[in-house]
């Protein structure tokens, strides 16, 4: 197994932290309240990078990408920790309510950012699952067509741009329309230019590496953390649900290639937010849970605020224990990644070889 980036993992963590306060309303919090949001737009930007990356690597290595192994693996790891939580809540509304509401088909067929649902948090849940579904559609229809086979990806950061400038326009566009939350953040096509830059990143970091390596790194992190404040200083304003998400990822942008340029973070503290981050998706999916079952119900204070991130981390990790883990065992078991494979094959030329003949 390919070992794990830490620096990546704080990233997750840092994320995931962000959104964890995003949904605790607390005064003692409210600055990391008011900027919680930008936890996803960070998990937008580093899934494209990771993603992309996974299939950049298997066309390097293969000369192609298997859509269908890269659907079965994004599934293995997404769909069974989620699919459980919908059929506790059917279960649940079974229960109480003696009925099943129809808002659940939104959950169901991942139009949680488009139709009614039932779990609010799951609108970026839908929206990275379109991006699996189209990422390695676009992939290969670029592999087609391009006569370049040594790198066929070359328009990628072009695309990025026209996607920047597209998505800008259509937020603007329907800003003038509705000044929701929901219906300027939530949908995917309003938000694919997040995904898309971390795509950009990865295709420099396979094609290109030397574009993205720093000579000091510390700037790159400070210019991701200026470019971002804006969206922040007019939080709750129709300017950060339209350029604002844009200063936005272009700062996360920076972030990750920092954070690509840094060494493995060292400390306690940096580990234990390492640790978080990788039981991210759990604790995303499962904070929602304690989040409005318990510590909403519950007064606040600071003692009810440090409990709310400490039994949404540990539920989110024993989960991830309970559910995700067997998952993604059976998924690398029986579909293993290409890099596996490569290193299985390689190990079985090995093998077979005949050993050299020596002369006595």
């Amino acid at each position: 197994m390919k070992a794990r980036n830490r620096s990546f993992d704080v990233l997750r963590g840092v994320a995931i932290l962000l959104v964890l306060g995003r949904h605790y309303d607390y005064h003692y919090i409210r600055i990391w309240h008011s900027i919680g949001w930008a936890g996803v737009d960070l998990f937008f930007v580093l899934s494209g990078f990771l993603i992309s990356g996974l299939l950049f690597s298997e066309y390097k290595n293969n000369g192609c990408i298997s859509i269908r192994r890269f659907w079965t693996r994004r599934a293995l790891k997404i769909y069974p920790p989620f699919y459980i939580l919908i059929l506790l809540t059917v279960a649940y509304c079974l229960f109480a309510y003696r009925s099943i509401p129809y808002q659940v088909l939104g959950d169901i067929f991942f139009l949680q950012n488009y139709a009614p649902r039932l779990w609010g948090h799951g609108w970026s849940l839908a929206i990275e699952e379109h991006f699996y579904v189209a990422l390695p559609l676009l992939l290969a229809a670029m592999i087609r067509i391009s006569k370049n086979k040594e790198n066929p990806f070359r328009s990628i950061p072009m695309i990025s741009v026209g996607l920047t400038i597209l998505c800008l326009f259509l937020r603007i566009s329907a800003s003038h329309r509705t000044a929701h939350w929901e219906e300027l953040a939530f949908p995917t096509h309003l938000r694919v230019d997040a995904l898309f830059a971390g795509v950009t990143l990865g295709y420099y970091h396979h094609f290109d590496a030397a574009a993205l390596k720093l000579t000091r790194r510390w700037p790159m992190l400070l210019a991701g953390v200026l470019v971002t404040l804006p969206a922040f200083l007019f939080e709750g304003t129709t300017f950060t649900t339209t350029i604002g998400l844009t200063f936005t990822f272009i700062g996360c942008s920076c972030i990750v290639i920092f954070a690509l340029n840094q060494r493995p973070a060292q400390g306690s503290v940096w580990k234990f937010i390492a640790w978080v981050g990788r039981y991210s998706y759990s604790i995303y999916l499962w904070h929602a849970l304690p989040a409005l079952y318990v510590f909403e119900k519950l007064p606040k204070s600071p003692w009810f605020c440090g409990a709310y991130f400490c039994v949404c981390i540990g539920f989110g990790v024993v989960m991830a224990k309970l559910i995700e883990a067997p998952a993604l065992r059976l998924r690398d078991r029986y579909f293993p990644s290409p890099r596996s494979v490569l290193r299985v094959k390689a190990s079985l030329v090995a093998k077979l070889r005949p050993a050299p003949c020596v002369a006595v």
